[in-house]
């Protein structure tokens, strides 16, 4: 797997095919990359105790064939 952190990567493949970002996170034994602003995902949490319910959102890894480098 040829990226790495702080590269700029584009989509070419998905429902977020043409989105441009840069990489946060890598997974290489995984094949998984983590781009900011793309793929974002929302978690909801229960109340817990006096710790009242919250949503959480968050960037969800890409696959790294759906991802091209950005020169």
């Amino acid at each position: 797997m040829q990226i790495k952190t702080g590269d700029t990567v584009k989509v070419i493949s998905g429902s977020q095919r043409g989105k441009q970002g840069k990489v946060s996170q890598v997974f290489p034994r995984l094949g998984l990359v983590v781009v900011e602003g793309i793929n974002k995902r929302t978690k909801h949490l229960k109340k817990r105790g006096q710790n009242a319910g919250q949503k959480i959102t968050f960037d969800a890894p890409l696959r790294s064939e759906n991802l091209t480098i950005v020169t």
